[in-house]
């Protein structure tokens, strides 16, 4: 009896040493097991809108087409400048007969083919869609024409002068001053209207040479 009192109590004692042998291995493993951060990165990828690229490009386009044109017309005033300043001392030295009309005549002959060659190269520019741009280039060439038309009428009332008055009796400027005609006065009229269209030009043109950094103009120096 005794005997087999002692062989139960050892397996007793052997179930529990096995049993704790578990528990402390399944401790060790729970203690060493280490649960490591989310390394998931996320990236952000951005898209440019195709519209947005094509107003973009658009926009970019215009500009430059605007810029050329300025360009081209500053080179245009440039050449018309050039010419300008010599048919009002002109008229008036006609007037008080300090120049004689033949010479007066050559030298407004000089600036209408000027004036000529300058309409030609502003009738050759293509202003496009821009409402800024063809309203300057509308302005400039009904400027530029309504120039020729007093030019062309000053040369005639001239030519008037040279022909049928300073040398015939009286001659010369008797009185002081040299009578006008009709040419004379179709200069005057077709000079106001070329003012009128100077200064609605130079204030359609003077904000785009602004813009470009290009130089600006007074009605009377065109």
């Amino acid at each position: 009896m005794l005997g087999a009192v002692v062989i139960a109590g050892l397996i007793v004692a052997l179930v529990v040493l096995i049993r704790g042998g578990d528990a402390a291995d399944r401790i060790d493993t729970t203690a060493s097991t280490t649960v490591l951060p989310s390394t998931t990165s996320t990236t952000t990828t951005t898209t440019l809108d195709p519209a947005a690229a094509a107003a973009a490009a658009a926009a970019a386009a215009a500009e430059a087409r605007q810029r050329d044109f300025v360009v081209q017309i500053d080179g245009i005033l440039q050449q018309a400048s050039a010419g300008r300043g010599r048919v009002g001392p002109l008229v008036a030295g006609v007037q008080d007969c300090s120049i004689a009309p033949l010479r007066a005549e050559d030298e407004i002959d000089t600036v209408i083919s000027n004036r000529q060659s300058v309409l030609t190269r502003a009738t050759s520019l293509d202003a496009g869609a821009d409402p800024a741009v063809s309203g300057a280039l509308t302005q400039l060439r009904l400027a530029l024409q309504a120039s020729i038309d007093a030019d062309v009428a000053y040369a005639a009332w001239m030519k008037y002068l040279y022909t049928d008055y300073y040398y015939t009796e009286p001659v010369g400027c008797p009185s002081g001053a040299a009578p006008t005609n009709d040419d004379f006065d179709d200069g005057e009229r077709a000079s106001g209207r070329a003012s009128a269209a100077k200064s609605a030009f130079v204030a359609a043109y003077n904000p785009l040479a602004t813009k470009f950094g290009l130089r600006t103009w007074s009605e009377g120096e065109i």
